[in-house]
C-alpha cells in the first residue's frame, strides 16, 4: 500500500474525474476499507484564468469539504503571486495549517514563514 499514484487533469470536470478516481484507487487498495488517504493538490488556481473565480472557488471548497468528511488529509501547493485572489484566500481558510515559502535562488535558503 506504500507509494503514490498520479491522476492529472487539464480542466475543472478533470479534477472532479480525477477525485473520484483517486477515491476508487483508495477503496481498492484497501480492501473496502474507509482508511484516511493523503491527497495532494498542486496549481489548482491556474483554472482560475479558464473559469470564473467563484465557480472555482466553490468547486475547490466542495472538494476540500468532501475529503474531510472521508477522513483525508489534503496539502493544497499554490504560488505565491495567487495569495491576493479570493480563491486563495478561501481555500487556504479551509486548511488546518498553512506554510507560505518566499522565492529563492537556492533550496537551502528555503525558509517558511508561519501564517495565521
Amino acid at each position: 500500500m506504500d507509494g503514490y499514484k498520479i491522476f492529472s487533469a487539464s480542466s475543472i470536470p478533470g479534477i472532479h474525474s480525477g477525485c473520484a478516481k483517486a477515491f476508487k484507487h483508495f477503496k481498492e487498495i484497501t480492501n473496502g476499507k474507509r482508511l484516511p488517504g493523503t491527497v495532494i493538490y498542486d496549481g489548482l488556481l491556474i483554472y482560475r484564468h479558464c473559469e470564473a473565480e467563484s465557480f472555482l472557488t466553490r468547486f475547490l471548497v466542495h472538494m476540500i469539504e468532501a475529503e474531510r468528511t472521508y477522513s483525508m488529509i489534503t496539502f493544497v501547493g499554490e504560488p505565491l503571486v495567487d495569495a491576493s485572489t479570493e480563491s486563495f484566500k478561501s481555500l487556504f481558510s479551509l486548511v488546518d495549517y498553512s506554510r507560505i515559502y518566499k522565492d529563492i535562488k537556492n533550496i537551502d535558503d528555503l525558509e517558511y514563514t508561519e501564517t495565521v
